[in-house]
């Protein structure tokens, strides 16, 4: 990405989502930056299909809660993810997730995950029978690990040969 095509500065005391996705959006090339103090998400996509997230830099921290930069939740969810910089910063003892995922079926291509300041960083978090297609490679886990539980289909390839799970 070479310039946002947005930039995007939030600070909000208590729980903070930056943005919410509907069915069928686009979000691309956006700068997004969400700090709170109560559970803070950068970009939250919850139970809808046909969503695009490509060419953003999304950054989410916070101090009470967990921090999430995306979540892409629900069962009947549909997202294509690619060419993102998604990076979570928390305090010790607070999850940091750069992506988090519950069920669904994605493509996540060619993205950059951070994960840092609290005890437990996860640049991937994927849970409970997400989906994910062949064309999830070229991912980079710059800090922070995979983290799955239940039952996942597929992988999300990473820089030199690794997968997630």
């Amino acid at each position: 990405m070479d310039k946002p095509g947005a930039t995007v500065n939030l600070n909000i005391a208590g729980a903070a989502t930056g943005f919410t996705i509907a069915h069928n959006s686009t979000l691309a090339g956006m700068a997004i930056n969400v700090t709170g103090t109560n559970g803070v998400s950068g970009v939250t996509s919850s139970g809808v299909a046909g969503v695009t997230i490509s060419n953003n830099t999304i950054s989410a921290s916070g101090t009470n809660n967990n921090v999430a930069a995306v979540q892409l939740i629900g069962g009947a969810s549909t997202a294509t993810v690619s060419g993102n910089n998604f990076s979570a910063t928390s305090t010790p003892g607070i999850y940091a997730t750069a992506l988090f995922t519950n069920n669904g079926t994605y493509t996540i291509a060619g993205n950059t995950f951070n994960a840092s300041g609290g005890n437990i960083t996860r640049s991937l978090n994927l849970q409970n029978g997400p989906t994910f297609h062949p064309g999830s490679t070229g991912n980079t886990l710059a800090s922070g690990g995979c983290f799955t539980s239940g039952v996942i289909t597929g992988e999300i390839g990473l820089a030199g040969g690794a997968t997630c799970p």
